[in-house]
């Protein structure tokens, strides 16, 4: 479908050498390899804030810890552009994940997607590296 992937996505996907000679497993970093939502609720505890998951919204469900007011729609884009610009390199690890991918890697190609936005693509890389994934 054209127009839903920008030029980059698109060139990274070109850029992924298959192996057809090994199965393909492909897997989500975030909360699967590292803990997202942890490394969030630690970011919007700093800022006064928490996560509350009532449901799979973010807008709206960012709440004031003593007030419970709602973290203004208009303000989500940049409060989410200063997580993932001051929080994403020092993500925790899924406990095991390593082990498991080393597991599969015997076996199988990896691929690793992650939602994160693109001027932040390095730092889920780097730290997939650090943490021998």
């Amino acid at each position: 479908m054209p127009g839903i992937l920008t030029d980059s996505v698109r060139s990274q996907i070109d850029e992924i050498e298959l192996d057809s000679s090994r199965p393909l497993v492909i897997c989500d970093a975030d909360e699967v390899l590292f803990e997202f939502v942890r490394s969030l609720e630690h970011y919007l505890d700093t800022r006064d804030h928490y996560l509350d998951l009532q449901s799979f919204a973010i807008t709206g469900n960012i709440k004031h810890k003593e007030t419970d007011v709602p973290f203004p729609a208009d303000g989500m884009k940049d409060l989410l552009a200063d997580f993932f610009a001051t929080s994403t390199r020092d993500m925790s690890p899924v406990p095991g994940a390593a082990d498991a991918l080393a597991a599969l890697a015997a076996h199988a190609q990896i691929i690793s997607l992650t939602n994160m936005p693109e001027a932040h693509r390095g730092d889920p890389l780097a730290e997939l590296e650090r943490h021998n994934m």
